[in-house]
């Protein structure tokens, strides 16, 4: 449905927009109504086949949950002969297989535009946009720089190892050593008292034994 069919190189028929356009330029677009494309688009994918009556009404109508008389079904091939006649193509295009259904015979060329090669403009812009995406990135490096397997800091696990000391482990270590210093630091502190508590018993002893 999205592919564009270019017809014996003069028309170019878009099913998206139900339009006929002239490759030279020369007239405006002649726009078909929804159930003609459907049609000219089903004998486009089932070119040099008959396709009877029932098939169009169950394709194009019955299988969407539309269910129509033969009448509907003749206006829309009517319609779409008449537009196709505008555009300068033989009557003979859709060709008429007597109490069987209708054909477009492999003598008329059809060549098949994907959207890409259709409107080469929009495909162009699409891979700018594309190119011009922001890379993904981990943390603050970008994706190609980081290396696999390797987390950012806060997703880094616990780890004892040598040389990696988290923080708990950090202050663990410097409680243990100000309690190895605490002894030190208490003989600094209380040092003249003893030495006064000391001068004290001596001075005592000495007295008891003069003056008994």
């Amino acid at each position: 449905m999205n592919n564009s069919y270019v017809i014996n190189n003069a028309i170019k028929f878009s099913p998206a927009d139900n339009k006929l356009f002239f490759l030279n330029g020369t007239a405006d677009a002649i726009t078909l109504n929804h159930p003609a494309s459907l049609c000219f688009l089903e004998l486009i994918r089932k070119q040099g086949e008959i396709i009877t009556q029932q098939d169009f009404m169950n394709e194009i109508w019955h299988k969407n949950g539309k269910y129509v008389t033969a009448n509907t079904y003749y206006q829309n091939i009517c319609l779409l002969r008449k537009c196709l006649k505008k555009t300068g193509l033989d009557e003979n295009t859709i060709v008429t297989v007597p109490r069987k259904g209708l054909m477009l015979p492999r003598s008329v060329e059809i060549k098949i535009l994907p959207v890409a090669s259709a409107d080469p403009l929009n495909h162009m812009e699409g891979r700018l946009a594309a190119c011009s995406q922001p890379e993904p990135t981990i943390g603050n490096a970008p994706t190609e720089v980081a290396s696999p397997g390797i987390k950012p800091a806060a997703e880094q696990p616990f780890s004892d190892s040598p040389g990696v000391k988290p923080c708990a482990l950090i202050q663990g270590t410097q409680r243990k050593k100000a309690m190895l210093k605490f002894p030190h630091a208490g003989w600094k502190r209380y040092k003249t008292s003893f030495l006064f508590t000391l001068l004290f018993f001596f001075d005592f002893i000495i007295t008891i034994k003069v003056f008994p």
